[in-house]
């Protein structure tokens, strides 16, 4: 502030001591000069105010350009959606037409199926007949038994007992091979499972001390004891 103070005393005594030195009045110059400096600075400032009157005045123009592209955008997306919801639309339609051609095709299929399956029929009894034949044969055939020994229906004839328990590892594994090795044994074949937890009577009757033992009794009453019995023990006593 001090400066702009020193600055505007420094132009005073200028213009004073031009104004002297042409023999004008001092006073009558400074007013001049400061009217005329008074004079620029107003017409600058106008000119400011002009440029800044035409920078707003481009800047509204900008904004309305805006909302009038922002507007025209909308409405071009507003249309776009209508054409993809009249599209989607038509693809419905034309999948309900199909789906209905379908189902007709279908039905005249099973319709046409209907009629074949009506004529082969006979054919189809025919053949059921003889499958029924064919199982009611393989259901008289005698095949060899692996049953839950019963003590009241106590097995008469040759016949060969099973004692096992579900805790032994080597009676599961030979209750396993009992029942695949059916097939290869006698059709006279029998072959009853005993609980070795179960049956203490049993065990006492023909002195079986361990699980995973095999009873062999024969037709006319013999027994043979065999410990860690195994499937070809049983094989070979229903062949004799």
């Amino acid at each position: 502030m001090k400066n702009i103070i020193w600055l505007v005393v420094a132009a005073v005594i200028v213009v004073a001591g031009i104004a002297l030195v042409r023999g004008q009045n001092p006073v009558d110059a400074v007013k001049d000069a400061t009217e005329n400096t008074t004079n620029v600075v107003e017409n600058v400032v106008e000119t400011a105010g002009d440029v800044a009157g035409d920078a707003a005045n481009v800047v509204e123009d900008a904004a309305d350009t805006v909302v009038e592209t922002t507007e025209a955008v909308v409405d071009a997306v507003e249309d776009a959606a209508e054409v993809v919801e009249d599209a989607a639309e038509a693809v419905g339609d034309a999948a309900e037409n199909a789906a209905e051609m379908a189902t007709g095709e279908e039905n005249e299929s099973e319709e046409d199926g209907s009629e074949e399956g009506n004529e082969n029929e006979p054919e189809e009894k025919e053949a059921e007949e003889m499958d029924m034949n064919d199982k009611e044969e393989e259901m008289v055939e005698v095949k060899a038994s692996y049953t839950e020994y019963n003590p009241e229906a106590k097995p008469e004839g040759k016949h060969a007992l099973y004692f096992w328990a579900s805790w032994c590892p080597s009676c599961v594994k030979g209750e396993k091979k009992i029942m695949e090795s059916l097939e290869n044994m006698s059709e006279e074949a029998m072959i009853y499972k005993v609980d070795f937890d179960q049956y203490e009577e049993l065990k006492e009757l023909y002195g079986v001390k361990k699980q995973h033992t095999g009873v062999m009794i024969s037709a006319d009453g013999s027994v043979e004891v065999k410990p860690g019995v195994s499937v070809e023990d049983f094989e070979e006593f229903f062949k004799n």
